[in-house]
């Protein structure tokens, strides 16, 4: 063997020493975490006046919007947010004091708009929406409410024990043009 293989041979012995050395210094790899078991967040579906995955329905006047309110433990609240859209060419008011809810238990109760509760001043029982303008509210079954000194608090655990009916009383041109109260009554579950 010539000293330059004999370099070589010692280089190669070397490295790998190193890379050896190297790879058993190495910290042990850390146990592997125990998964976080996350449940699938609750959704509000619209099992009428058609069915709607989403909670979604339209007519020739109103484009409304159902959501389920959950709070970070995944609790169902007892408030239901909306978005009622006038997709009408007229203005449409919303008749909230003939607003109901029938829950599971067959109890049919008057709605509160939240903006009531949050207000400082007494608002009027109707809100008039303009053509193409939206009302974005949370609606609450009067049953659920519990005032506490200026203040209130919202159950949990009631709208998500089965199917309940929402009913919305909105105000709007008539076929004669004539203004009439048009009832829309919403099949909804949250699961």
């Amino acid at each position: 063997m010539d000293s330059n293989t004999t370099w070589i041979i010692f280089g190669v012995a070397l490295v790998a020493l190193l890379i050896g050395g190297v790879a058993l210094n190495q910290p042990a790899p850390a146990p592997a975490s125990q998964p976080q078991v996350s449940l699938p967040q609750k959704t509000l579906e619209m099992l009428g006046p058609v069915y709607s995955e989403k909670g979604i329905f339209q007519d020739d006047t109103i484009y409304v919007s159902f959501k389920a309110s959950i709070d970070g433990d995944n609790t169902v609240e007892s408030r239901i947010p909306i978005w009622l859209h006038n997709v009408s060419s007229d203005a449409i008011v919303v008749l909230w004091d003939r607003c109901s809810i029938t829950l599971q238990d067959g109890n049919t109760v008057p709605l509160v708009p939240e903006s009531h509760l949050t207000s400082t001043e007494a608002l009027p029982d109707v809100i008039t929406i303009a053509p193409g303008g939206d009302l974005f509210e949370a609606v609450i079954p009067v049953t659920e409410i519990t005032r506490t000194d200026g203040s209130y608090t919202v159950s949990t655990g009631v709208l998500d024990q089965g199917p309940f009916l929402l009913t919305l009383a909105i105000e709007a041109a008539g076929d004669d043009c004539a203004r009439t109260i048009r009832y829309y009554s919403f099949r909804l579950i949250i699961r």
